[in-house]
């Protein structure tokens, strides 16, 4: 049992989750369908990319501001010190092999976790704390299909694969979050992701001192949070 599934068991709030699905759901079909027809390459901005990805977090704090909730993690979690390692390792990393190539990957890098960090304050922060009574396995294919349909196009929807990928992206981030408590951290890892598609559509990966890098900064990642942590608790 999580420490999640030991909080006292609270009824789910339907009508919060309903309006902050409809303004999630709203807002990805303004920016991936309707501004895109009325703005010539508005969808190749960077606007119009963080406006696809500002659904969930624009519900979750409507929400917030309607109902006078609370996000289940906060942007730091239970320590701020390690979320800010978080987001300086692939920086330092990147810039200290080399500088101007490593300088143009670290502002992608950040980019996809901001991004990121624009779901995350919906599936985790908000959506994770609506559910938190349930049962792991219960919350995590709840937020699942939640995920899954908030993309809304084709080619994500009637991929399997995908699906799959959603999946074990939601347990992953579950326990994150249920163990930091850091929006910064599960964006960092959502992020890494998100930076898969992007570095291999720029052929980032192609150069293997960035593959190496990208490989050790996630490692970095739950050194930080896991590692240091227990060491802690032991003395």
């Amino acid at each position: 049992m999580t420490k999640v599934d030991q909080v006292e068991r609270k009824k789910i709030d339907y009508h919060s989750i309903l309006l902050f699905y409809v303004v999630a759901l709203a807002i990805r079909f303004l920016a991936i369908y309707v501004l895109p027809t009325h703005i010539n390459g508005f969808d190749r901005t960077l606007w119009g990319q963080l406006l696809s990805g500002a659904g969930p977090c624009l519900g979750a704090l409507l929400v917030m501001a309607v109902f006078r909730k609370r996000l289940f993690c906060s942007v730091f979690g239970l320590s701020v010190a390690k979320s800010l390692l978080c987001l300086a390792l692939p920086v330092v990393l990147l810039v200290a092999v080399d500088w101007s190539n490593g300088l143009q990957f670290s502002v992608l890098f950040l980019a996809c976790i901001i991004y990121a960090f624009l779901e995350e304050v919906g599936w985790r922060g908000y959506l994770l704390g609506e559910f938190s009574s349930l049962k792991q396995w219960k919350r995590v294919v709840i937020i699942t299909v939640f995920w899954f349909l908030w993309h809304m196009d084709a080619p994500h929807l009637t991929n399997i694969v995908f699906l799959l990928i959603i999946l074990l992206s939601t347990w992953g981030l579950d326990q994150i979050a249920v163990d930091s408590h850091s929006l910064i951290f599960c964006s960092c890892l959502h992020g890494s992701f998100n930076l898969l598609k992007r570095g291999n559509d720029n052929n980032i990966f192609n150069d293997t001192s960035a593959t190496v890098i990208f490989i050790l900064t996630v490692v970095g990642w739950f050194l930080i949070w896991y590692v240091i942590r227990k060491k802690s608790i032991n003395k």
